[in-house]
């Protein structure tokens, strides 16, 4: 994943959807490994450009959105956590 970071950034200059799915899946990876507080980030950075790409309701915002969710439910940060899972299914 870091290597592709690297040459979606070289390659987008910033804002592209394949970008905005690798840091999402960057996250997801860090996640699973239980370092939320580098998920978190990561998640943040994905959500952030994905808002610039889409529009408030498509699906890869959702599922970004679920992710930071499960992020700060793992490390007991509970209202962020609620605001996210909520916010994902508007």
């Amino acid at each position: 994943y870091q290597q592709a970071l690297s040459a979606y950034g070289i390659l987008y200059q910033g804002l592209h959807p394949d970008l905005a799915s690798t840091l999402n899946n960057f996250g997801s990876v860090y996640l699973s490994m239980s370092e939320f507080p580098k998920a978190i980030e990561l998640f943040k950075q994905s959500l952030k450009m994905k808002r610039k790409i889409y529009n408030q309701a498509h699906p890869s915002i959702a599922n970004t959105l679920m992710n930071l969710g499960k992020s700060y439910l793992s490390c007991n940060r509970l209202d962020k956590a609620i605001k996210n899972f909520q916010e994902s299914y508007q």
